[in-house]
């Protein structure tokens, strides 16, 4: 997998934007990449329906969102206007960025449920992996989100509008 203070790898995938997104539109901003084992299945839709409800917060930290699987395009692109999905999921149908990141899991060939922040120069701040049938936290998301943009130490069970080091 890879670690704290790497850049993230250069990718190109399509997006239910309806285009291609490439990770240079990332520079500049905040970002959260979160990838997912499959759609359509009720672990994924929880947490791909919890950042769509929290992307205002998200907006208001200058911080973009991207869900992204091994899954087809036509399939996430389906179930996005589905769920009515705001932000884009991204196909990553060859698995060379899940392998990238080293997030893949060879027995299955899909995508671990693993998030990446990344500052707005690409380099990786904060990395969280569950395994598959544990579902993640987006308020957790914020809250060190909030944290790491402060550029200051936090104590544990910080949160944004308390003091820092």
């Amino acid at each position: 997998m890879l670690g704290l203070g790497q850049k993230i790898p250069e990718f190109r995938l399509f997006s239910t934007l309806g285009r291609p997104l490439d990770s240079k539109e990332l520079l500049g901003s905040w970002s959260v990449l979160f990838f997912f084992p499959k759609a359509k299945t009720v672990v994924c839709q929880s947490e791909v329906l919890e950042f769509n409800s929290q992307l205002r917060k998200f907006d208001g930290m200058k911080t973009k969102v991207f869900g992204i699987s091994t899954d087809d395009m036509l399939v996430q692109k389906e179930w996005a206007t589905e769920l009515g999905i705001s932000y884009p999921l991204l196909a990553d149908t060859d698995r060379k960025i899940s392998v990238a990141f080293g997030i893949i899991n060879p027995e299955k060939g899909s995508a671990s449920r693993a998030l990446f922040i990344a500052d707005k120069e690409l380099v990786i701040r904060h990395i969280t992996a569950n395994i598959n049938p544990v579902g993640r936290s987006v308020q957790e998301t914020l809250r060190v989100l909030s944290a790491l943009q402060t550029g200051k130490s936090t104590l544990c069970e910080w949160h944004p509008g308390q003091a820092t080091l």
